[in-house]
């Protein structure tokens, strides 16, 4: 019989070697395996990467092309009217929709009153209680801030901050969510001042948040003027709007755009313009900012 534990010492060192290389092959395995996936999810990310920033350079040439179009006059029945439609245009073979509209559809976060901040704010799913509240909120946040002390130092997040100057600043007041914005966002504006809309041509969705407008109503009045407009007739107001209907144009015009690759990959960009009518410098571009895609459905434009 073979007394194994009289085997030599160099024998149970080459059996402990060849432990360790086999250790050392497996752990060279996992790390060869560990950098292919680095390496193909690097590839994948940069892949990504090019195609975003080609969506993204298709988005702003679209916004470019509705600038343009705004330029060149309204009064051509082929020119773009800034009126809430989409229009379809290619670029690179890629499809672009660009959709013009004067703010003056939206409702002005410092013009409007409780009332309408109420029923908006209702329509995009905030709870009636809390939409009231919130409402008042809102009108308080825009109030301008007393001139002395008193109290304002002790009224902290809530306190008087002046008139909203971009829609983003609806972020920094109490209760508004980055989903509740994100749904907002499409329907309001700060560079009109007015305490309606033009429902001539406020898309759908601002029509529901409007007092006495259900969507029932806002659907029928959207479809029999997007007939006219095929038709090249006039749009009359909603008569069910009441009050806050408002027939002025503002002059500053929305321009979004939205390209969509072949591949599935888009990207949404939304610049808000005054046309100045001055040929030194014709428009002013007062926003800029990407658009990412609401958690509720997206509102057809009218």
């Amino acid at each position: 019989m073979t007394d194994n534990s009289a085997l030599c010492p160099q024998t149970r060192q080459h059996g402990i070697a060849l432990i360790l290389v086999l250790w050392v092959l497996v752990l060279l395995t996992i790390i060869a395996g560990s950098f292919a996936y680095s390496v193909h999810s690097s590839t994948q990310m940069a892949a990504n990467a090019i195609e975003t920033a080609k969506a993204q350079s298709l988005a702003d040439g679209g916004v470019s092309r509705g600038i343009f179009e705004l330029l060149s006059g309204q009064a051509a029945p082929t020119a773009w009217k800034a009126n809430g439609q989409t229009h379809l245009m290619q670029l690179d073979g890629q499809d672009i929709a660009v959709t013009l509209t004067d703010e003056s559809g939206k409702i002005d976060l410092n013009g409007a009153p409780a009332a309408l901040l109420t029923s908006m704010l209702q329509s995009v799913g905030v709870d009636p209680d809390h939409a009231a509240l919130l409402a008042q909120t809102l009108v308080g946040w825009r109030a301008p801030p007393p001139t002395g002390a008193g109290l304002q130092p002790q009224l902290g997040a809530l306190a008087a901050h002046g008139p909203f100057r971009s829609i983003e600043e609806l972020q920094q007041v109490p209760g508004v969510t980055p989903q509740l914005f994100q749904r907002l966002a499409p329907l309001v504006t700060v560079y009109t001042g007015q305490p309606g809309v033009n429902t001539q041509i406020a898309s759908e969705a601002v029509l529901q948040a409007l007092p006495g407008v259900s969507p029932a109503i806002a659907s029928a009045y959207a479809q029999q003027r997007a007939a006219l407009w095929q038709t090249k007739q006039a749009v009359p107001s909603l008569v069910q709007a009441g009050t806050y209907n408002v027939a002025a144009l503002s002059g500053v015009v929305s321009v979004l755009a939205q390209a969509s690759l072949a591949n599935g990959v888009g990207f949404s960009r939304e610049a808000v313009v005054r046309i100045t009518g001055q040929p030194a410098q014709p428009y002013q571009i007062l926003s800029w900012r990407e658009v990412y895609p609401a958690p509720t459905p997206a509102d057809s434009p009218g």
